[in-house]
C-alpha cells in the first residue's frame, strides 16, 4: 500500500486521513527476475547484457562523435540484395497461379496498347483496373469482367 505523500496533499484539503492505493503488477510479471528491481537497475542490466553480446560477436557501438563526423551524403558500403524473386502471385495450386500470371500478362499488354494509342492521340479504352489515369486524366475504362 502506498500512502499519498505530502507534496500531493493541499494544505486546505479537508481529508482527515491519507488516501491509499494498491499497486498491483500485471499477471506473470512477478515471476520475472527483474520484477523487484528499480528501473535504473533493470536498464543497467539490459545495457550490460547487450555489451556482453557485442564483445562476444566483436561488434561495437558507433558512438556520438563518429556519427557526427559522417558526411550527410554518405551511404552504406553494403548493398541490399537486388533482382531476387518477388512473386506477384502466390498459392499452392500451380494451375491457378499460372492462370493469374497469364491474366496479368494479358492485362499489361492491353494497357500498353491503350497507352500507346493514347499517346498517339487516338481515342481508346484502358483495361479495367486502371485507376490513376481514370481518376486524374479522365480516360475511359472498360467495364469489370464478369466472373462465373
Amino acid at each position: 500500500m502506498l500512502a499519498r505523500s505530502a507534496p500531493f496533499v493541499r494544505p486546505t484539503d479537508t481529508l482527515t486521513e491519507h488516501r491509499t492505493s494498491l499497486r498491483t503488477a500485471s499477471r506473470g510479471v512477478e515471476d520475472q527476475p527483474w520484477s523487484g528491481l528499480p528501473p535504473e537497475r533493470r536498464i543497467a542490466e539490459v545495457e550490460n547484457n547487450f555489451a556482453q553480446e557485442r564483445t562476444k560477436t566483436g561488434r561495437h557501438v558507433l558512438g556520438r562523435r563518429r556519427i557526427l563526423r559522417q558526411a550527410w551524403r554518405d551511404s552504406p558500403d553494403s548493398h541490399e540484395p537486388r533482382r531476387n524473386l518477388r512473386p506477384r502471385f502466390a498459392g499452392q495450386d500451380p494451375a491457378t497461379r499460372f492462370a493469374l500470371i497469364e491474366r496479368n500478362r494479358q492485362w499489361r499488354a492491353c494497357y500498353a496498347n491503350a497507352r500507346a494509342a493514347m499517346l498517339a492521340g487516338e481515342q481508346t479504352q484502358f483495361p479495367y483496373g486502371t485507376y490513376w489515369l481514370r481518376r486524374f486524366m479522365n480516360v475511359t475504362v472498360t467495364p469489370p469482367p464478369e466472373f462465373t
